[in-house]
């Protein structure tokens, strides 16, 4: 990747051929360039969030049978480690 500095160069180089390659506009062409590569570098995009993470995302529901009435129940595994903390 090209620093910064490079960029505005490149960029002000282009200038001074498009202007018919003028002597004493050099500052302007360098200022001008500058402005465009600040102004291309904050409107980058930024890579997307993601909405869940590991910790907020819901586990897998494992089928049980309760000891009681011999019926398969649906838990998660936060219910059940939370049960298994309570006891």
């Amino acid at each position: 990747m090209k620093k910064v500095q490079d960029k505005i160069a490149e960029k002000a180089y282009y200038k001074y051929l498009e202007k018919g390659t003028k002597n004493g506009e050099e500052l302007d062409n360098w200022l001008e360039a500058e402005k465009e590569v600040k102004k291309d570098k904050s409107t980058a995009k930024k890579p997307a969030k993601t909405t869940k993470t590991a910790a907020t995302a819901k586990k897998p529901v494992k089928a049980t049978k309760s000891a009681a009435t011999g019926k398969k129940t649906a838990t998660t595994k936060k219910a059940t480690t939370a049960k298994a903390k309570n006891k």
